[in-house]
């Protein structure tokens, strides 16, 4: 059974379509990654996939059941965590209370924080200190602890390299190839599709509101089209 499944999805702003019949799949266990430069429509696809777009055709499906009609919470409920492009953490709030109030918010107990810290061992050092003041990459790390604290089998983590020095996302990709390894399907939509390959088991490159190319990351890397038009290599 795959994680997710997104079939003929389409969302408009007023009379402009900013996803036109976008279909896609995460396998359970699974990154998948959708690549394309700004304005072409990934995080739209992240925040319909939560809920916080309405859709106007297609359908979602989460665990083999239809969640297009579920508000945000529930989804959250089923099982997804959502890391947003920009934002998702309380800036004049410390880490410690970051994690806790979004541990109280969605019911979950202190062994998830400990869970994150395992995983981020800064933020437990620098439990004490107002998010705002840390770096980007410890205040991308808050998000992404944030939206595992709920334990998800799918986490969905709209550009999270953005703005990262390199060595930052070099660290970046080992996270997220621990959070792969703990058994969690993720959805990651990036710009840096050197790092979307090096992570993704399977890629989806978007144009305009579409799904331009799909394909395994043997077959993209295999195919030196897709690797000079695509990949810039």
């Amino acid at each position: 059974m795959s994680t997710l499944e997104v079939s003929g999805l389409e969302v408009c702003y007023g009379k402009a379509k900013a996803l036109s019949g976008v279909s896609l799949e995460v396998g359970e266990g699974q990154v998948a990654s959708v690549v394309g430069p700004n304005g072409v429509g990934k995080s739209t696809l992240a925040k319909a996939i939560m809920g916080l777009v309405k859709q106007s055709r297609g359908s979602i499906s989460f665990m083999g059941k239809r969640i297009d009609s579920l508000p945000t919470q529930e989804r959250v409920k089923l099982g997804i965590g959502y890391c947003p492009e920009r934002g998702g953490i309380f800036r004049t709030l410390t880490v410690w209370e970051n994690l806790k109030l979004t541990a109280a918010a969605i019911g979950a107990g202190r062994e998830s924080i400990d869970r994150v810290y395992e995983l981020f061992p800064v933020l437990k050092e620098r439990g004490n200190q107002v998010a705002g003041t840390l770096s980007g990459g410890e205040q991308k790390s808050i998000s992404i602890a944030k939206a595992l604290l709920g334990s998800p089998k799918l986490l969905v983590l709209d550009e999270p390299s953005a703005g990262l020095a390199p060595i930052l996302r070099e660290k970046l990709v080992e996270k997220l190839e621990a959070i792969k390894e703990m058994g969690v399907s993720i959805l990651l939509t990036e710009q840096d599709a050197a790092l979307a390959m090096r992570i993704g088991d399977h890629l989806y490159f978007m144009e305009h509101g579409t799904i331009a190319f799909s394909g395994s990351r043997e077959e993209v890397s295999g195919d030196e089209r897709l690797r000079r038009v695509y990949l810039g290599l």
